[in-house]
């Protein structure tokens, strides 16, 4: 039940685990809550609203899930069948879905910090294990990590268009924990590495 009120809405999920998005007034009265997922694992790791109230989430998904929580159907389906994608979603300021975008390999892919800037475009860091092409349309701008999981930072349009994509990692696990946008607009990101990491990022598409 999403509404922390007297009355009741409920979801149930489509498989193992789906995730939510709920949206509740500066009073903390139930406004609306939707759902996305599938027939397996879906989870939703980290959200963001731009200027317009549109909403933006991204995490990690297995198997084939729908991003459209309303009538209609936007499915995607992972690279592996049991091991998380990348998935960036966005739905309008009243939970009707706009688009979705995916991006992963065999390897495990997660999204894990969003943010928007001013002129509504997109920065997200990412973990993700082998080659992975970045740019969720026709194109292809690739990276290939070095390790068990680097972190790749990635700028996308307010249409979820390509824009670039950089690598930051070693020979180890590097995963991205939280990131902010300074006056000017640079993303700033913190996480963990282990051994020895470059963050310098010249592997740049």
């Amino acid at each position: 039940d999403f509404d922390p009120g007297a009355a009741t809405f409920n979801m149930t999920v489509a498989g193992l685990q789906d995730i939510f998005v709920t949206k509740l007034t500066n009073a903390g009265v139930f406004v609306w809550a939707r759902k996305m997922g599938g027939t397996d694992t879906e989870t939703g790791e980290t959200i963001a609203v731009d200027a317009s109230g549109n909403i933006y989430t991204s995490g990690g998904y297995i198997g084939t899930a729908d991003f459209d929580p309303g009538a209609g159907t936007f499915n995607y389906t992972a690279a592996s069948a049991s091991i998380f994608d990348i998935f960036i979603s966005k739905l309008d300021a009243g939970g009707n879905f706009v688009w979705a975008k995916s991006m992963g390999s065999t390897g495990t892919d997660y999204g894990g910090c969003l943010m928007t800037d001013v002129s509504g475009d997109l920065y997200l860091a990412s973990e993700f294990e082998g080659t992975v092409d970045f740019d969720p349309n026709a194109n292809y701008n690739t990276l290939t990590a070095a390790g068990n999981s680097d972190i790749v930072v990635q700028k996308l349009s307010a249409a979820g268009n390509y824009i670039w994509a950089a690598l930051l990692g070693g020979t180890s696990v590097e995963i991205p924990h939280g990131m902010t946008l300074d006056a000017s607009g640079n993303p700033i990101i913190t996480g963990f590495f282990n051994n020895t990491a470059d963050f310098d990022p010249t592997a740049r598409v």
